[in-house]
């Protein structure tokens, strides 16, 4: 089978998660192509290895925008090359893509849009109801990441028989890798450059882009209130974005400016390692149609806190996290505290979270669900 992988988005470019599935299609036999308006991404060798894996790596110009304007101009006259031969499958990440791509796909093929981010930054009225039109139009299969998501999409005008669940997927042998990349004096030199080393504490660690979705601000507040009690834990808030200035002035007005560490953005592999150094991870947002940052901790067996929102139904459900409503200063800090004290509950949580991961996330298992939509059109 000849499948087609978008793997950038305007933001990132090349994105971390589309190249590892293009890369576990290409090892079970497939022949792939990834793609992309650039070379550059989220790890700095994500060309490198595609090219190394021999997959074909096309550029699209018209991947470059976002919606708007020059997104749509351009993306009605993107085209694939005569030369060209045309994909079984095409994989993409929202509508804009599926459309930008739509000319890679054989006629009669299957054309898969995993949805990330439609209608999540509640700003737009017209970007959702567009979206769904053209998931509608340009797609055989719209896939939602949990189970909460499958509401939403109908909600937005997505046509429920399009819908399919299928979780986001995670290399977890990449996984692995990045965790344990760094030995003793690499470590040291990796905590110093986040100004972490010699701080001798415990971290609550947050992962995500600073914007009002992400809710950094309530975290915030739910720490500083706890912050005197369990004096051995700092916090540890990794992003960039607009609100990060704001979340700053926050932490300086509760008195906690010294207990709280804004790290930066990092590229993907000083993410996971962070994360690897992390004692509890903190997601808080209230709004995800998946959130790595709240999954990948369960496989790195990290006492977890989340909100209801995205895959924490699932995570719920099996018990293997702290799951809290959205927006609630009372059940964060609730939540949080419960994790700081510990104790036979969490342990047990801990023990059981690395098999869900395993069971519901690993990247070939996911591959071979996606390669069924085939069979089963």
């Amino acid at each position: 089978m000849k499948i087609a992988v978008v793997a950038s988005d305007p933001t990132s470019g090349l994105l971390q998660y589309p190249v590892d599935l293009a890369l576990c299609f290409e090892a079970q036999g497939h022949e792939v192509v990834v793609l992309s308006w650039t070379t550059k991404g989220q790890n700095p060798d994500l060309h490198q290895r595609i090219l190394a894996s021999g997959i074909q790596f096309l550029i699209e110009a018209s991947l470059t925008y976002s919606f708007g304007k020059q997104a749509l101009l351009t993306g009605f006259f993107a085209k694939a090359a005569n030369s060209f031969k045309l994909a079984d499958l095409l994989l993409t990440f929202g509508p804009l893509s599926a459309w930008q791509a739509r000319s890679y796909l054989k006629k009669g093929g299957i054309s898969l849009s995993m949805i990330a981010a439609m209608g999540h930054d509640r700003t737009s009225r017209w970007k959702p109801v567009l979206g769904a039109m053209l998931l509608n139009s340009y797609t055989t299969h719209v896939g939602a990441l949990c189970h909460l998501e499958i509401d939403r999409l109908t909600s937005l005008g997505v046509k429920p028989e399009k819908i399919v669940l299928v979780h986001n997927w995670i290399d977890l042998n990449r996984l692995a890798h990045q965790a344990k990349r760094l030995s003793a004096s690499t470590a040291d030199d990796f905590m110093l450059r986040l100004g972490l080393k010699g701080t001798n504490k415990k971290f609550i660690v947050c992962l995500a882009s600073f914007q009002p979705r992400k809710r950094q601000d309530l975290l915030i507040k739910a720490y500083a209130a706890l912050a005197d009690r369990y004096t051995e834990y700092d916090l540890v808030l990794a992003g960039g974005g607009a609100e990060k200035i704001a979340c700053e002035k926050l932490a300086l007005e509760l008195g906690v400016e010294r207990r709280i560490h804004f790290v930066g953005l990092l590229v993907n592999d000083d993410a996971v390692s962070l994360l690897a150094a992390s004692d509890i991870v903190v997601h808080c947002s209230n709004a995800e149609t998946f959130g790595y940052s709240m999954v990948e901790p369960l496989y790195l067996e990290k006492a977890t806190l989340v909100t209801k929102v995205g895959i924490a139904w699932e995570m719920q459900n099996a018990n293997v996290a702290e799951v809290v409503e959205p927006d609630s200063l009372s059940e964060l800090t609730a939540g949080l505290e419960k994790l700081l004290q510990g104790g036979p509950e969490i342990q047990q949580r801990i023990t059981k979270a690395r098999q869900f991961v395993i069971d519901n996330f690993e990247v070939s298992k996911i591959a071979q669900q996606i390669l069924q939509l085939s069979v089963s059109k």
